[in-house]
Protein backbone atom coordinates (compact mmCIF):
# COMPACT_ATOMS: atom_id res chain seq x y z
CA UNK A 1 0.00 0.00 0.00
CA UNK A 2 2.06 3.32 -1.08
CA UNK A 3 1.76 6.11 1.27
CA UNK A 4 -0.78 8.43 -0.36
CA UNK A 5 -3.62 5.48 -0.15
CA UNK A 6 -3.03 4.91 3.43
CA UNK A 7 -3.44 8.27 4.23
CA UNK A 8 -6.68 8.74 2.47
CA UNK A 9 -7.76 5.27 3.48
CA UNK A 10 -7.51 6.50 7.47
CA UNK A 11 -9.07 10.14 7.21
CA UNK A 12 -5.55 11.45 8.12
CA UNK A 13 -5.81 14.50 5.20
CA UNK A 14 -8.88 16.32 6.22
CA UNK A 15 -8.07 16.02 10.11
CA UNK A 16 -4.32 17.44 9.06
CA UNK A 17 -6.59 19.97 6.99
CA UNK A 18 -8.71 20.65 10.07
CA UNK A 19 -5.90 20.79 12.88
CA UNK A 20 -4.22 23.46 10.41
CA UNK A 21 -7.08 25.29 10.24
CA UNK A 22 -7.67 25.63 13.61
CA UNK A 23 -4.10 26.39 14.14
CA UNK A 24 -4.40 29.09 12.44
CA UNK A 25 -7.50 30.90 13.99
CA UNK A 26 -6.19 30.04 17.71
CA UNK A 27 -2.99 31.89 15.96
CA UNK A 28 -5.03 35.59 14.88
CA UNK A 29 -7.09 35.00 18.52
CA UNK A 30 -3.47 35.19 19.86
CA UNK A 31 -2.31 37.76 17.63
CA UNK A 32 -5.38 39.80 18.55
CA UNK A 33 -4.58 40.09 22.06
CA UNK A 34 -0.89 41.18 21.71
CA UNK A 35 -2.05 43.97 19.58
CA UNK A 36 -3.23 45.94 22.98
CA UNK A 37 -0.20 44.42 25.45
CA UNK A 38 2.31 45.35 22.53
CA UNK A 39 0.37 48.51 21.33
CA UNK A 40 1.04 47.26 17.78
CA UNK A 41 -1.09 49.13 15.32
CA UNK A 42 0.95 49.10 12.37
CA UNK A 43 -0.69 48.46 9.14
CA UNK A 44 0.92 44.51 8.10
CA UNK A 45 0.34 43.95 11.48
CA UNK A 46 -3.21 44.68 11.43
CA UNK A 47 -4.10 43.00 7.93
CA UNK A 48 -2.22 39.65 9.43
CA UNK A 49 -4.81 39.42 11.50
CA UNK A 50 -8.17 41.32 10.73
CA UNK A 51 -10.20 41.80 7.99
CA UNK A 52 -10.73 45.48 6.66
CA UNK A 53 -14.23 45.49 8.35
CA UNK A 54 -13.64 43.88 11.44
CA UNK A 55 -15.70 44.65 14.10
CA UNK A 56 -14.34 44.66 18.06
CA UNK A 57 -17.26 45.01 20.55
CA UNK A 58 -16.01 45.86 24.15
CA UNK A 59 -16.90 48.00 27.03
CA UNK A 60 -15.71 51.04 25.91
CA UNK A 61 -17.16 50.85 23.05
CA UNK A 62 -17.75 49.48 19.05
CA UNK A 63 -14.74 49.72 17.02
CA UNK A 64 -14.89 48.91 13.03
CA UNK A 65 -11.94 48.21 10.47
CA UNK A 66 -8.83 48.30 11.04
CA UNK A 67 -8.77 52.23 12.10
CA UNK A 68 -11.05 50.96 14.87
CA UNK A 69 -8.23 49.00 16.12
CA UNK A 70 -6.16 51.64 16.18
CA UNK A 71 -8.46 53.75 18.07
CA UNK A 72 -8.81 50.76 20.82
CA UNK A 73 -5.14 50.51 21.53
CA UNK A 74 -4.83 53.87 21.96
CA UNK A 75 -7.97 54.51 24.30
CA UNK A 76 -6.27 51.42 26.11
CA UNK A 77 -3.14 53.17 26.51
CA UNK A 78 -4.39 55.93 27.83
CA UNK A 79 -5.47 54.34 30.41
CA UNK A 80 -3.40 51.77 31.24
CA UNK A 81 0.34 51.45 31.08
CA UNK A 82 0.64 47.91 30.52
CA UNK A 83 -1.96 45.52 29.87
CA UNK A 84 -1.33 41.74 29.68
CA UNK A 85 -3.89 39.03 28.49
CA UNK A 86 -3.81 35.30 28.79
CA UNK A 87 -6.12 33.26 26.22
CA UNK A 88 -6.99 29.63 25.95
CA UNK A 89 -10.35 27.16 25.70
CA UNK A 90 -10.81 28.19 22.22
CA UNK A 91 -14.19 26.16 20.81
CA UNK A 92 -13.46 26.26 17.89
CA UNK A 93 -16.53 25.37 15.03
CA UNK A 94 -15.47 25.33 11.68
CA UNK A 95 -17.83 25.35 8.84
CA UNK A 96 -15.89 25.89 5.28
CA UNK A 97 -14.29 28.92 5.18
CA UNK A 98 -16.44 30.55 8.43
CA UNK A 99 -15.58 29.77 12.01
CA UNK A 100 -17.35 30.98 15.19
CA UNK A 101 -14.95 30.78 18.52
CA UNK A 102 -15.68 30.93 21.71
CA UNK A 103 -12.14 31.66 24.00
CA UNK A 104 -11.84 32.87 27.69
CA UNK A 105 -9.39 35.60 29.04
CA UNK A 106 -7.70 37.09 32.32
CA UNK A 107 -6.91 40.18 31.54
CA UNK A 108 -4.87 42.17 33.83
CA UNK A 109 -4.39 46.05 33.44
CA UNK A 110 -2.16 48.64 34.94
CA UNK A 111 -2.70 52.00 34.90
CA UNK A 112 1.11 52.47 36.36
CA UNK A 113 3.57 50.06 35.85
CA UNK A 114 5.40 51.08 39.08
CA UNK A 115 2.08 50.04 41.04
CA UNK A 116 1.85 46.35 39.73
CA UNK A 117 -0.51 46.12 43.24
CA UNK A 118 -2.69 48.01 42.10
CA UNK A 119 -4.30 46.23 38.98
CA UNK A 120 -7.67 45.59 37.77
CA UNK A 121 -8.14 41.87 36.84
CA UNK A 122 -10.68 40.71 34.83
CA UNK A 123 -12.12 37.35 33.33
CA UNK A 124 -13.83 37.54 29.83
CA UNK A 125 -15.40 35.09 27.41
CA UNK A 126 -15.06 36.25 23.81
CA UNK A 127 -17.11 35.14 20.70
CA UNK A 128 -14.91 35.63 17.24
CA UNK A 129 -15.95 35.03 13.98
CA UNK A 130 -12.83 34.34 11.18
CA UNK A 131 -13.40 34.43 7.80
CA UNK A 132 -10.77 32.16 5.52
CA UNK A 133 -9.15 34.66 2.84
CA UNK A 134 -7.13 34.33 0.00
CA UNK A 135 -4.31 35.23 2.29
CA UNK A 136 -5.14 33.09 5.79
CA UNK A 137 -7.55 33.47 8.57
CA UNK A 138 -8.70 36.96 9.47
CA UNK A 139 -10.74 37.76 12.16
CA UNK A 140 -14.03 39.80 11.10
CA UNK A 141 -15.50 40.08 14.79
CA UNK A 142 -14.70 39.99 18.12
CA UNK A 143 -16.99 40.43 21.04
CA UNK A 144 -15.91 40.49 24.74
CA UNK A 145 -18.32 38.86 27.57
CA UNK A 146 -17.20 39.87 30.94
CA UNK A 147 -17.75 37.53 33.74
CA UNK A 148 -15.95 38.69 36.86
CA UNK A 149 -13.66 41.98 37.68
CA UNK A 150 -10.92 42.27 40.96
CA UNK A 151 -9.41 45.01 41.94
CA UNK A 152 -9.48 49.12 41.25
CA UNK A 153 -11.03 50.05 38.41
CA UNK A 154 -9.77 53.03 35.81
CA UNK A 155 -9.81 56.33 36.22
CA UNK A 156 -10.49 57.80 33.42
CA UNK A 157 -8.52 60.87 31.82
CA UNK A 158 -11.23 62.99 31.36
CA UNK A 159 -13.10 62.22 34.77
CA UNK A 160 -15.78 59.65 33.15
CA UNK A 161 -16.55 56.24 34.53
Amino acid sequence: MNETLLLESNGLIPRLVDAVNRSEIEQAIHRHFQTPDERREDDAWLASIYTEDFVLIVPSGTYTGHEGMREAVRNSAAIFERSHHLVGNHLIDLDGDRAEVRSKIIATHLQRADEPHNGYTGGADYTFAALRTPKGWRLTRAEYIGVWVRGNPPTLPSGEQ
